[in-house]
């Protein structure tokens, strides 16, 4: 039933100037889409906007990750929800944001000598790694073509590396940190499930952020970006690109991402996997001049297929996402939730959220 439908019933279905609910609750969807979509897949373009324009790329990683971090846990704080952590929590959430969000500190600097979208394809890589460490180290059983769909997409994944290594937008140093940030990336998916997390997903996600910012930090003044870096130097579209990449690439995108997993089937939302380095790609080539040669897009065409492919159709347990209350919404017409490997997002701020097991 609509909320133009119930209007007889009780309570208000119109709201903000008469707008019904339906279509206000319809462009909220909207836009959390295209925060999960397009939002994040610019993100590659605005961190390699800001390293190669004057900003330290671990450290300001770091500080952005903190600051985010510290607003998310402030959210249920401030709801009067518990944001500790017990014995068993506090080293997996450090774990998973060492793992997850301590790797893109790679990214930062792949992106000073690999072009955004070029990063973008390798990172979506992930799930690969997840799949091949589920029946490689967790000894699971898949289907014929899923190991098909996986070596396909790590033959496009060699193909991009042997087509780009030293040109077209790619170096070698560059391809080798992008490549070691998907391992670690799909290495952390792959824990997730085995490790004890916080039940809620933003205390979960605000924890891994602040680990993930004050280890990128610590690095970045082992690696003297401190004494170096030179605010003169930086130039005004990296302070944008920062503020972005804070705000609308971080936070607006997680709040988003958490959304939409209580509202639509979880499939729509694991899509980001495979749309995002699309979206980082167009971005890279409308707005920054990238190119990838015919080799390299081949290549790209292969990990994103092979990605969807693994995701729509792995059906295996992986984790149960989000807060009380915000878990997926079922398939129509099916009876179970549905889980794709490798569901947190595959842009350069990818989050896990962590919880039990589930058959």
């Amino acid at each position: 039933m609509t909320a133009e439908a119930a209007s007889t019933g009780p309570g208000p279905t119109r709201a903000w100037g008469g707008v019904p609910r339906s279509r206000i609750y319809t462009v909220q969807l909207w836009l959390a889409f295209l925060a999960n979509y397009v939002l994040w897949g610019a993100n590659f373009l605005a961190i390699s906007v800001t390293v190669r324009h004057g900003l330290p790329p671990v450290t300001s990683a770091g500080v952005r990750y903190l600051f985010v971090g510290v607003v998310v846990l402030a959210v249920p704080a401030v709801r009067g929800r518990p944001i500790g952590l017990d014995r068993a929590s506090l080293p997996s959430t450090m774990l998973c944001g060492l793992l997850v969000l301590s790797v893109f500190g790679l990214v930062t600097v792949a992106e000073k000598h690999v072009s955004s979208g070029l990063t973008a394809v390798l990172l979506a890589s992930a799930p690969l790694v997840v799949v091949a460490l589920r029946i490689g180290v967790g000894r699971e059983r898949r289907s014929v073509a899923m190991v098909a769909g996986a070596l396909a997409g790590f033959a496009g994944v060699a193909i991009v590396v042997v087509s780009s290594g030293g040109h077209t937008g790619g170096s070698v140093l560059g391809l080798a940190l992008d490549l070691a940030a998907a391992v670690g990336l799909g290495t952390g998916m792959f824990l997730m499930p085995k490790l004890p997390m916080p039940a809620d997903a933003m205390v979960s996600a605000g924890w891994q952020l602040v680990w993930g910012g004050l280890v990128l930090i610590m690095i970045g003044a082992g690696l003297g970006e401190w004494a170096h870096f030179q605010p003169s130097s930086v130039t005004v579209n990296a302070w944008l690109a920062l503020v972005y990449l804070t705000t609308m690439g971080t936070f607006a995108t997680f709040i988003a991402f958490v959304w939409l997993l209580g509202q639509v089937p979880v499939s729509q939302v694991a899509a980001g996997n495979y749309v995002q380095p699309m979206v980082a790609v167009l971005l890279g080539w409308a707005l920054a001049g990238e190119r990838l040669g015919a080799l390299s897009l081949i290549g790209a065409a292969l990990i994103v297929i092979s990605v969807a492919f693994v995701i729509t159709r792995d059906k295996g347990p992986a984790l149960e996402i989000g807060a009380p209350g915000l878990a997926p919404a079922a398939e129509p017409g099916d009876g179970r939730r549905e889980h794709p490997p490798g569901l947190a997002p595959s842009g350069a701020d990818t989050i896990m959220h962590g919880g039990r097991r589930i058959e």
